[in-house]
């Protein structure tokens, strides 16, 4: 992964950086849910579970609560650190380690669960998600559950966040104001990927949410044109 795209992550979760991590509903909803054609899960005592892409390692805390050995994999040392040291404060034993989705550092067969929510389709230059899907599955025991996030419908939809190499702005830029190269994002989109639709995402603003909506719009159809 590229290291501006580290640094950007490095700093989000530094800024972020809470004493409380709570998990997110996709998560709650997959080992607590009930499904019809879903067949219910027995103790997961003793299981070992990869959250692949933990972040500050929200969903940690219930992962262990569940009785579960739990792992985790992040891009850098500092996300690492970070997100080891907050669970020790919450009394959380996790084994957190640098690695990609494409090389997950850790043996064959390992895993009784991968737990993917949002990260399994970032693909690191020169390979190709079905090389982030070989992964998991090496990495998995043989009849292994993988609870996998991706947004249904998103390789026809695009997610579109700026962001700043400045520190003091990150992702709080308006769209179209940060460093990211939009024609060629969107010409590559629709004419590769096959984009059909944009949702423009905003992370805080130094204007009202009414006028925020606006700059942003303006911005977005002066770099797309309808």
């Amino acid at each position: 992964m590229p290291a501006d795209v580290t640094t950007a992550y490095e700093d989000f979760y530094r800024q972020r950086d809470p004493d409380h991590v709570y998990p997110v509903e996709f998560v709650v909803r997959a080992y607590l849910g009930s499904y019809p054609r879903l067949p219910r899960h027995g103790s997961f005592a003793g299981a070992r579970v990869l959250d692949l892409g933990c972040g500050d390692g929200r969903n940690m805390p219930l992962l262990s609560n569940l009785g579960m050995a739990v792992y985790g994999v992040e891009i850098s040392k500092d996300i690492c650190e970070r997100t080891a040291d907050r669970m020790r404060h919450l009394g959380v034993t996790v084994d957190v380690r640098v690695g990609r989705n494409r090389a997950i550092p850790f043996e064959d067969r390992f895993f009784d669960h991968v737990l993917a929510c949002h990260s399994c389709y970032y693909i690191d230059p020169g390979s190709r998600f079905e090389d982030n899907v070989a992964e998991i599955a090496r990495v998995m025991k043989p009849g292994g559950l993988a609870w996998i996030r991706a947004n249904p419908g998103r390789i026809r939809s695009l997610h579109l966040k700026d962001w700043s190499p400045d520190p003091a702005k990150g992702y709080k830029v308006l769209f179209g104001e940060g460093a990211g190269d939009w024609k060629n994002i969107f010409a590559a989109a629709e004419s590769t990927g096959g984009a059909e639709y944009y949702l423009i995402e905003q992370e805080g603003s130094r204007y009202s949410e009414l006028d925020t909506a606006r700059r942003c719009l303006e911005r977005f159809r002066a770099v797309r044109p309808a």
